[in-house]
């Protein structure tokens, strides 16, 4: 039994000695150990490392230290100036726009009116539009789109879908001839006009009131697109109205819930 107990002791004392000479076995808890030590030194060094930065910090001579947070200093004023320069930047932006917003000329649709819906004829109307701001808008020109679409067509999005579409080809148009129409900002309740007549011209731009126009089961779309140059930038407004039976009440017609933009 004491032989057994010697041997077993022997046998420990070999595998410690192999351990120290070849090392910990990995992952044991003797090879945890040594890894967590020597991270622990790492750091140690890293961070006394890091706190003797920046060398003003251990600099002993006054000259010396004082340059170096004299530098220290001016990096600091170059961020700062660097991050005032954006501030002003942007604002001086901000102020432009706003500035360009309040005295630019401002040009869009008042009213619409029509005369009364008739069967087999033209529907009839004018276009009552103004020029709100402070500088008169050169080379206007205008455009209408006018279409009929069915109760179907007006509730399943078709209608939206090409309406909002036009309009967005609006925004778009530039390069326009110049000598075109001038507006002069308006005053009061004076506006200027532009008198349609869906009835003349030519298939598919001809519109004629039919039976289903009449009962309210198609709805008239009338779409515009002003375009006009203001501050040597052109400028566009899009706008869109309806005329629904048993909805719109007339002579005015009913404001589209879509198709209206402007810039």
């Amino acid at each position: 039994m004491t032989n057994g107990v010697s041997n077993g002791a022997a046998e420990e004392q070999q595998k410690r000695a192999a351990e120290e000479q070849g090392g910990p076995k990995p992952f044991s808890p003797s090879w945890a150990k040594e890894k967590y030590k020597t991270y622990s030194h790492k750091a140690y060094i890293r961070g006394k490392e890091w706190f003797q930065r920046p060398w003003w910090f251990q600099e002993k001579e006054p000259l010396p230290k004082f340059t170096g947070w004299v530098a220290a200093f001016t990096g600091v004023l170059v961020v700062v100036s660097a991050l005032q320069f954006c501030t002003l930047r942007s604002t001086d932006r901000t102020t432009r726009d706003a500035l360009i917003a309040s005295s630019r000329a401002w040009v869009g649709p008042l009213t619409t009116t029509v005369n009364a819906i008739q069967k087999d004829k033209g529907i009839e109307g004018t276009v009552q539009y103004q020029n709100t701001g402070r500088e008169p808008a050169s080379d206007f020109l205008s455009s209408f789109f006018s279409k009929v679409y069915s109760i179907d067509e007006w509730d399943n999005g078709t209608a939206a879908k090409e309406i909002t579409s036009a309009a967005a080809s609006c925004l778009t148009i530039s390069n326009l001839p110049r000598g075109l129409q001038v507006i002069y900002p308006n005053t009061g309740f004076s506006a200027y006009q532009i008198h349609f007549d869906t009835g003349q011209g030519d298939v598919p731009n001809k519109i004629i009131v039919t039976d289903d126009m009449i009962s309210g089961k198609s709805i008239f779309k009338l779409q515009g697109c002003f375009t006009y140059k203001s501050i040597r930038e052109f400028h566009h407004s899009a706008f869109c109205y309806f005329y629904k039976a048993n909805v719109t009440t007339l002579p005015n017609l009913s404001i589209c819930n879509f198709g209206n933009d402007a810039d």
